[in-house]
């Protein structure tokens, strides 16, 4: 009784980490005839990655330009058998191929492959690929060691993922001349090539510059408010490390400060004892301080300004700020610039306000 023969395409198992650090298995596709990477909407969906949008079609045989590619997105692909990983960039598309294998089960009994680690012991099972690697990545993986069976059965490819297996093989079940390549079997080719989207591309460049020649919103400014803006443009200044530096705005009016000392020392009094309560919190609360005495922000106040009388100097009180959500700074110093002196008046008071004008968005 004849038997059919079928081509096996190289594939491959990796462990891929998704979003959470954790080790998925995925079934990978070798194409050397392919400029990109491509990865399959169901597998970024399973990791949970990231895309960055991108302007790039595909065409195949015939140079038949397919639909845009839906993102793209960072892989990492560890091997199974060994040390080794390969970080490389996707292009996300919702299928990749359709299953490799044909509906008839190929044979998995080969005596020349004995012994053999493969890569995919799977590679009979007719599977989805979730990751299609191109050219670049398939020169990065390929290692010398070839093993060459009788005819009509697979080549065997030594890599750095384990061996994979490829070539012409003879089907397991008997011929059947319904699926006969001389009548109507279905040839697939994953070759493809990459450009840019020239449409997709002009459409971003088009934003872009609109985003660019947005004009500043106006403001109808009070004679107060551009009494502010004329303070800052006459006594701002740049210091040498780069920094600017602007006298505060204070208004022209009878509005005096009075003792305020008394009542940021006992604020100060009630931090200190929740800080002591938390030593966490205590030890983050000093090295910001510390920091803003290192950057200059803060500075000790010179001796003979201490005896400067309650209308003309102004304690200001001070609080921490915790926020266990924040990956940098957790726990943040705030000023209190409107708590009120003796006189009813905060500092905050005796300055010019500053209408908003950003345009809302």
């Amino acid at each position: 009784m004849k038997s059919e023969c079928v081509v096996l395409l190289a594939t491959l198992v990796v462990s891929v980490p998704d979003s959470t650090g954790q080790q998925q298995l995925c079934r990978v596709f070798l194409d050397p005839g392919s400029e990109s990477n491509f990865v399959s909407e169901d597998c970024v969906q399973r990791l949970g990655l990231k895309r960055k949008k991108t302007c790039v079609t595909v065409s195949g045989i015939g140079g038949v330009a397919g639909e845009p590619a839906k993102g793209q997105v960072n892989l990492t692909l560890l091997s199974l058998k060994g040390q080794f990983t390969i970080n490389l960039n996707a292009l996300v598309y919702r299928r990749l191929t359709g299953n490799l294998m044909p509906r008839q089960k190929c044979k998995s009994d080969w005596p020349h492959l004995a012994g053999l680690d493969l890569s995919d012991p799977g590679y009979f099972k007719p599977s989805a690929i979730d990751i299609l690697l191109g050219a670049t990545a398939a020169g990065q993986i390929m290692l010398p060691g070839i093993v060459r069976g009788p005819p009509n059965s697979p080549v065997a490819q030594l890599t750095k993922f384990g061996w994979m297996l490829s070539g012409a093989v003879e089907m397991h079940s008997p011929f059947d001349p319904t699926h006969s390549m001389s009548s109507s079997a279905q040839v697939s080719s994953s070759h493809v090539m990459c450009r840019v989207d020239e449409e997709c591309l002009q459409d971003s460049i088009e934003r872009f510059w609109k985003l660019e020649e947005l004009e500043p919103a106006q403001c109808n400014l009070s004679s107060e408010d551009q009494r502010c803006e004329d303070h800052f443009a006459s006594t701002h200044q740049r210091s040498p490390d780069g920094t600017y530096t602007v006298e505060l705005p204070f208004k022209n009016s009878d509005l005096v400060l009075g003792n305020s000392r008394d009542a940021a020392v006992k604020r100060f009094l009630r931090v200190e004892n929740r800080l002591v309560a938390n030593p966490s919190v205590q030890a983050q609360y000093v090295k910001a301080m510390q920091d803003s005495i290192a950057l200059n922000f803060l500075e000790l106040v010179p001796a003979n300004e201490l005896s400067k009388p309650a209308s003309a100097s102004y304690y200001l009180p001070h609080r921490e700020v915790v926020k266990e959500s924040s990956s940098s700074t957790k726990v943040r110093i705030v000023y209190d610039a409107s708590a009120k002196s003796a006189s009813g008046n905060s500092l905050n008071d005796l300055q010019i306000g500053r209408a908003s004008c950003r345009e809302r968005v």
